[in-house]
């Protein structure tokens, strides 16, 4: 009795088969759309971080140098 009834609710949400095509385009859409944002940015991390890398490894140069020191020092004079 259980299974019928489950079986009722899901035939309400059936897709008549002559629509097929033009849901899963419509789909297809909406997904791209909805996930545009999270791809771009997705490609701009990678660049973010080998900025941060680069800068990083620029600071401990100068750090290491003893630049890093004298500025901090003097600024906070």
């Amino acid at each position: 009795m259980m299974h019928e009834k489950f079986r009722e609710l899901l035939s309400s949400y059936t897709v008549n088969s002559t629509h097929f095509e033009s849901l899963k385009v419509q789909l297809q859409y909406t997904w791209d759309n909805l996930t545009e944002t999270n791809t771009s940015e997705k490609k701009g991390i990678p660049l973010q971080l080998n900025t941060v890398h680069d800068e990083f490894r620029i600071l401990r140069k100068r750090h290491a140098l003893g630049e890093v020191v004298w500025m901090f020092s003097k600024s906070l004079k």
